[in-house]
């Protein structure tokens, strides 16, 4: 319903702070009776549902560059990698309740290296039904030394595909050593079929995806765009 006092959401106060330690002083305070809004890329629909949980942006790109995550809590900072940032569950991580993401920390780019995200959507703008991102670095005989993979929206929370990317350690990227890793990244996900599409269809989009990702970053790494 639109108009009047009828909102989606269920009633909520909302508090402006002006520093990351009063910030902290509040969630301590309140617990999980307090949410940050800062962006709202997912926040916002599940307030609609009323399943308030906290906001998570671009995770495929981050599982792949190796981020890492600085969370400030009363007790002080602390550094997680990306890895143990996001948690087996839906919409949670490992951030405390009263605990904020202050800093996403990314390796500076070197020579050699490159990296891609591809996403499958209906439209432009809409929920991806499958994503991938991937990053390689070179070494000095053209063999891949470090490679990074990452997956969304094929599972109920982002994946690391970790066995994708051991694959391509030591060897050059070419198509076999792609196909292969796409292989073992399109094994790694757990989509579910709904009206997006059947599982299989999306499997398939990764491993689509996945060759697209390495080939650009390949490409990227050698020079090209």
């Amino acid at each position: 319903m639109f108009g009047g006092d009828t909102l989606i959401p269920g009633s909520f106060d909302y508090l402006a702070v002006h520093s990351v330690n009063e910030a902290v002083a509040l969630l301590d305070q309140h617990g999980d009776d307090a949410k940050i809004l800062a962006g709202g890329q997912s926040l916002i629909p599940l307030l609609r549902f009323r399943l308030a949980r906290p906001s998570i942006d671009h995770p495929a790109t981050m599982l792949a560059l190796g981020a890492q995550i600085v969370a400030v809590g009363p007790k002080g900072e602390r550094v997680l990698s990306i890895g143990e940032f996001f948690t087996d569950a839906p919409f949670e991580t490992a951030l405390q309740s009263n605990e904020m993401l202050t800093e996403i920390r990314l390796p500076a780019p070197i020579q050699r290296s490159g990296g891609a995200y591809f996403k499958l959507e209906r439209k432009v703008g809409d929920y991806a039904i499958a994503g991938v991102a991937a990053y390689i670095t070179l070494d000095n005989n053209g063999n891949v030394s470090y490679a990074g993979i990452g997956l969304t929206n094929v599972g109920p929370v982002p994946i690391k595909a970790r066995d994708a990317e051991q694959s391509l350690l030591g060897k050059p990227l070419d198509d076999a050593s792609i196909h292969q890793a796409a292989d073992l990244a399109a094994a790694a996900a757990q989509p579910i079929s709904d009206t997006r599409g059947p599982a299989e269809y999306k499997r398939d989009m990764v491993r689509t995806l996945t060759v697209r990702a390495l080939r650009k970053a390949l490409s990227r790494a050698t020079g090209g765009q």
